[in-house]
């Protein structure tokens, strides 16, 4: 084969390459080894397409032969990205750590492009191993290298203002989160729009649902064309601004954009959430058409079982709770809700621990001068005497360990409200 023809073969592979046409491409640098096996460039790309199509181990000798030759540096970086990708992150250090090191008394784009790359994942390795005040230590020393490298571009610190940021989320520093995330946001819109989700997401955690929806408005009305993956933020960001409006009961507005992401990836998170609000507003009939229309959420969700059995209750729907695999649910014994929740009481821990530990969801915690008195959502759907109710009432005396009685109560209006018949059961001790 004449060198010219293999240059024009090496090119057509590298485009397949970046066309995603891996086993096309593959094939041709197989053919053009046959002629130059030991080609650096050849060898390079066979590596890269292997890589690709995830066949590391065969990656890996290549690319140890190639950190014998002029093409060393990236030899270096892809091993150590191989090995992030098998989880092997000490092994990838050491790759990293190697480009790094000769790449830093070096200039030029290629060193800058060098520096930058083994710095960001050494950043990635340090934090996935739990070694975060290392994964500072390179964040930081990454944040240097942008601001002041004069091969540098003005989008490469907005990407570690974001990776700082998330760290700081990760810490529980909020405030410091906050900052890095809002200087990651300025003047380059893909950065933007990845931040002030970020900043929206903690404002919702703080229940600041004003700041949240202002937030992810912004993000919702950004005017460009973005390619699918930044699209899926867009609709992440209208998720969670329907999330805002449920916690903010604007259940008007909740709808309408929950509405909005049917045929998209949010389509079951947003079908859980519509019956949620027909149910938190006594529609029971919406409530059981949309769970009837969508009867997969019955095998995967536990609270829609829920909600479904409680709303045929509410309409005086007899339950077929064989069909539902509750075959014995009327048999759950409230003597085992009184034993469970008496046992972990004897902890002497909060009613938020608890429920953590118990599996249960938190609603409101009340007390008075005599009582403590805490609210659960069963995952055994809260059976008292053959009765399903929202919730579960457990009373005990102040300053005590004692459980005195357990009370099905119902969410009605937004408010808890108890039968006036209470449930009093038998002592333990």
């Amino acid at each position: 084969m004449e060198l010219n023809e293999s240059k024009i073969k090496l090119k057509k592979a590298i485009e397949l390459r970046q066309k995603n046409k891996l086993k096309e491409a593959l094939n041709i640098i197989l053919e053009l080894e046959k002629f130059f096996p030991n080609n650096h460039y050849i060898l390079l790309e066979k590596g890269l397409e292997l890589k690709k199509l995830k066949y590391y181990e065969k990656a890996i000798p290549i690319f140890e032969k190639l950190l014998y030759t002029d093409r060393r540096n990236i030899a270096l970086l892809e091993l150590g990205n191989i090995y992030y990708l098998l989880n092997k992150y000490s092994k990838a250090i050491e790759y990293y750590e190697d480009l790094y090191s000769e790449a830093l008394y070096q200039d030029g784009n290629i060193a800058y492009y060098d520096k930058t790359s083994s710095l960001h994942h050494l950043g990635d390795c340090y934090h996935l191993l739990d070694q975060n005040d290392k994964a500072f230590l390179y964040y930081n020393t990454l944040l240097n290298e942008t601001l002041t490298n004069p091969y540098r571009k003005k989008s490469d610190k907005l990407f570690v203002y974001s990776k700082l940021g998330n760290l700081y989320l990760e810490q529980g520093q909020v405030k410091q989160a906050l900052t890095n995330y809002n200087l990651a946001s300025q003047n380059n819109i893909i950065y933007s729009i990845i931040a002030l989700l970020q900043i929206a997401t903690i404002y919702l955690n703080n229940h600041d649902l004003t700041k949240t929806q202002q937030t992810l408005e912004k993000i919702i009305n950004t005017n460009i064309n973005l390619k699918e993956q930044k699209e899926n933020i867009i609709l992440n960001a209208k998720f969670l601004l329907a999330k805002s409006y449920i916690m903010d009961y604007n259940f008007e507005m909740a709808q309408s954009l929950l509405k909005s992401l049917k045929n998209t990836i949010y389509q079951k998170k947003s079908l859980e959430q519509l019956i949620y609000i027909n149910f938190k507003l006594e529609k029971y009939e919406n409530v059981l058409n949309l769970i009837n229309s969508h009867n997969f959420l019955l095998n995967e969700n536990q609270n829609i079982k829920n909600i479904y059995l409680i709303s045929q209750n509410r309409l005086g729907i007899p339950i077929a709770s064989s069909s539902l695999g509750f075959n014995n649910y009327n048999s759950y014994n409230k003597e085992k809700i009184f034993n469970k929740i008496d046992k972990h009481l004897n902890l002497q821990k909060s009613a938020k621990d608890i429920c953590n530990e118990l599996n249960l969801s938190k609603e409101n915690f009340y007390g008075n001068d005599l009582y403590d008195n805490y609210y659960f959502t069963f995952p055994q759907i809260g059976i008292v005497d053959d009765q399903i109710t929202d919730f579960i009432k457990v009373k005990t005396l102040i300053n005590s360990d004692k459980v005195i009685d357990i009370i099905p109560c119902k969410s009605l209006n937004n408010e808890l409200k108890c039968q006036d018949e209470k449930i009093t059961l038998q002592k333990i001790r």
